[in-house]
């Protein structure tokens, strides 16, 4: 019973995040909740109207994973990987112009406050192109 709620609390949550119009406004629940749920990169790329990625959607029932996993190590082989595999989504195929944050190192030792952290600044509508210039994250 426990796994058809969860299934349909997902199905739901899917559907909520997908209504056209949703994320068109910088910040707000939408870019939180993306943050938390599917990666902290996601929710911040979420308020400039980068859409979020089917592989992304794929990664909350495990699917997907394995697919970015490939597609960083493609185009920035096993660094890439490892990247996309521990820190989240995008890092790992944005590794080629954009360094890791300082938050997604910490995340891999503290388990969650750092990816806390990061859901809030893309509640309040903080975008990763702001973060990149403040935090000198452009190679």
């Amino acid at each position: 019973m426990r796994r058809v709620s969860a299934v349909i609390g997902v199905l739901i949550l899917l559907g909520a995040l997908t209504v056209p119009g949703m994320s068109a406004e910088k910040g707000g629940c939408m870019s939180g909740l993306v943050g938390c749920l599917i990666g902290p990169r996601v929710g911040l790329e979420l308020n400039e109207g980068k859409p979020v990625e089917t592989t992304e959607w794929l990664r909350l029932v495990g699917i997907g994973a394995l697919i970015n996993d490939y597609e960083a190590y493609q185009k920035n082989g096993c660094t890439g990987c490892l990247l996309e595999n521990f820190l989240g989504p995008r890092v790992g195929r944005q590794y080629d112009y954009r360094n890791a944050r300082t938050l997604e190192w910490v995340s891999l030792v503290t388990l969650g406050i750092p990816n806390l952290i990061m859901a809030i600044e893309a509640y309040q509508g903080k975008t990763m192109t702001e973060i990149e210039a403040s935090e000198h994250l452009r190679k």
